[in-house]
């Protein structure tokens, strides 16, 4: 359809729907105030990001993947701040002023060089965002890489995510991923330092009186995969993406 040009001023005192094709229940309303609200696939997804330092957890001097003596994550039962390191040498930044050949990046780890019998987790207190719709799902996506070098493409290692929701004068809402036999996340190369990314599975949205929510990420023992099992003592988290829902922008101005 070709494109029309409007050279006057539109004003709809009334507001406005754009949308709504048959009983599609998709559309955009803005109120006779201007204020912008979406329902059904008119609604869009925005990202929560939880990196390490987001995370609760004890902090130690490591580097790579192991931390030794009383930092020992398996006396704590927690995962520990870590780093990993990127080789960045073959690239323009190796030879910026300022720049180092391989930075740190910051990372959740288990801290220790084998894989702890036991899964270790850490947690994360956020607000729920002013924009977040009350249906729908939030959608747990995980990015990770690891300083293992794997023999054999496809090894997988267990993750688990269980949220919690707080309100004002309510109980506390709790939900949880699939589980740690489901949420088996594939490392997908022979090579270490991998960007890669799993999702967990969808919990359920935040409701009306949730102000507060708190991610709990649990990283367990390696799984027996097809094609062998990584090391989780060398498995980073680099952070957590929480994908929820969006249907308004934000809370609209009383003033």
């Amino acid at each position: 359809m070709p494109a029309q040009t409007e050279r006057l001023l539109w004003r709809f005192l009334g507001g406005a729907r754009v949308g709504q094709k048959s009983a599609s229940g998709a559309y955009t309303d803005l109120t006779n105030a201007g204020y912008q609200t979406m329902s059904g696939c008119a609604r869009v997804y925005k990202d929560i990001f939880l990196g390490p330092r987001n995370f609760d957890v004890p902090l130690g001097a490591a580097s790579g993947a192991g931390l030794t003596g009383a930092s020992g994550a398996c006396g704590a039962g927690s995962l520990f701040s870590s780093c990993v390191l990127f080789d960045i040498t073959g690239s323009i930044f190796g030879a910026a002023v300022g720049l180092v050949a391989s930075p740190k990046i910051s990372s959740l780890n288990m801290g220790v060089g084998g894989s702890p019998a036991s899964a270790l987790g850490a947690v994360a207190t956020f607000a729920k965002p002013t924009d977040a719709d009350t249906t729908g799902s939030i959608i747990v996506y995980v990015d990770w890489t690891t300083g293992q070098t794997p023999t054999t493409t496809g090894c997988k290692v267990t993750m688990y995510a269980g949220m919690g929701y707080l309100g004002t004068g309510s109980t506390i809402r709790t939900a949880a991923s699939a589980g740690p036999t489901a949420c088996a996340a594939s490392y997908a190369g022979t090579s270490c330092g991998l960007f890669q990314t799993t999702c967990l599975g969808k919990l359920p949205s935040f409701d009306a009186n949730d102000q507060l929510g708190f991610l709990f990420l649990r990283l367990g023992a390696s799984a027996a995969g097809g094609s062998g099992a990584l090391t989780t003592g060398c498995v980073h988290i680099l952070g957590v993406r929480l994908r929820y829902v969006v249907n308004s922008l934000g809370i609209q101005v009383a003033e």
